[in-house]
């Protein structure tokens, strides 16, 4: 009966030591989710307080949009190329010194992610090309995501890192919502420089008119 009993303790002291780790793993997978929800509840806070701190500058916005995106999600470096098929250059945030003639190089990898003008993740070492110029700056990882228009390609979000970077459901929420606004800030602009270019008409009119009455009474 000794033998049985010391076996049966036995295994009930390995049994209460599988299920302590078990718990731990448990609390350890609890904590991790925990610290998950907090972290994406974090971001949908800072994103939508910026949202409410955007004003009338269009520019200023998009550059603003561009930089909590890069903060957000990680980045090394966010760009927001505008003006579909000619891009340029409106707006950039980095953790890097990015020399300006590296840029024409991302533009074109930026491009050729998002080709088909659908948020896509390519992940490609870009060292050999980069390391011409500056070694320290080897990409592996573009996320690109297509700004629209009504139902146009009006510019690229292109996010940029130094390490291999799988993108998940929540920063591709983040990526989407801020492509969206950026797209708003495009269409603002547009119709900012649309209503210039009737006033300039306007008043031009009202000047050749005017020349035309001083004329007619001279």
């Amino acid at each position: 009966s000794d033998v049985y009993k010391r076996q049966a303790e036995s295994l009930l002291e390995e049994k209460s030591a599988e299920l302590y780790a078990a718990n731990q793993r448990l609390q350890q997978l609890l904590g991790q989710r925990d610290s998950q929800i907090n972290r994406h509840h974090s971001a949908f806070y800072q994103l939508s307080q910026t949202f409410l701190r955007l004003g009338k500058d269009g520019i200023r916005n998009i550059e603003e949009l561009t930089s909590v995106c890069g903060e957000l999600l990680g980045t090394d470096l966010a760009l927001y190329h505008s003006g579909a098929p000619h891009y340029r250059r409106i707006a950039q945030w980095s953790k890097l010194n990015v020399p300006a003639e590296l840029e024409a190089l991302l533009l074109n990898q930026s491009r050729a992610v998002n080709q088909h003008s659908v948020l896509g993740v390519h992940v490609e070492n870009f060292t050999a090309e980069s390391s011409k110029m500056h070694p320290e700056l080897g990409f592996s990882t573009c996320i690109s995501h297509a700004v629209m228009r009504d139902g146009q390609c009006v510019g690229v979000l292109a996010l940029w890192y130094q390490r291999t970077h799988q993108i998940s459901d929540f920063e591709q929420q983040i990526i989407e919502m801020i492509a969206t606004a950026i797209g708003i800030e495009e269409d603002r602009l547009s119709s900012q420089k649309e209503i210039r270019q009737r006033q300039e008409k306007y008043e031009t009119c009202l000047l050749y008119t005017s020349d035309a009455a001083d004329e007619e009474d001279s």
